[in-house]
């Protein structure tokens, strides 16, 4: 409960809530589904609406995978940085299976 307090002051210091607004929630109005989902995103425990991100979780300074692997933003750094290293060997491996998929391609025409 202290948390969700924290998420509701950020919120409102951040002017997207009044004072007003989150009285009447804590008096059993209902909430609005974007507060909520401001709410859960403010929380770490949705990132995005879109289903890419379903699964993913923020944990404090840290990204939860769907696999359940918690990465820092150093490690997700140096995955795209591997990614984008071509090699030479890969090089010729993606011209080759490149070459293997038009032919294969003009097989089926």
């Amino acid at each position: 409960m202290v948390h969700i307090l924290s998420i509701r002051c950020n919120l409102l210091y951040l002017g997207v809530l009044s004072v007003r607004t989150v009285t009447g929630w804590d008096e059993g109005k209902p909430i609005p589904p974007e507060c909520k989902r401001l709410m859960r995103m403010a929380k770490g425990r949705e990132l995005s609406i879109s289903e890419d991100w379903n699964q993913f979780k923020m944990l404090y300074d840290r990204l939860e995978l769907p696999t359940g692997q918690v990465v820092r933003p150093q490690q997700i750094l140096a995955g795209i940085a591997l990614l984008g290293i071509q090699s030479e060997l890969e090089i010729k491996t993606s011209t080759h299976l490149l070459g293997i998929a038009r032919a294969i391609a003009n097989i089926k025409r």
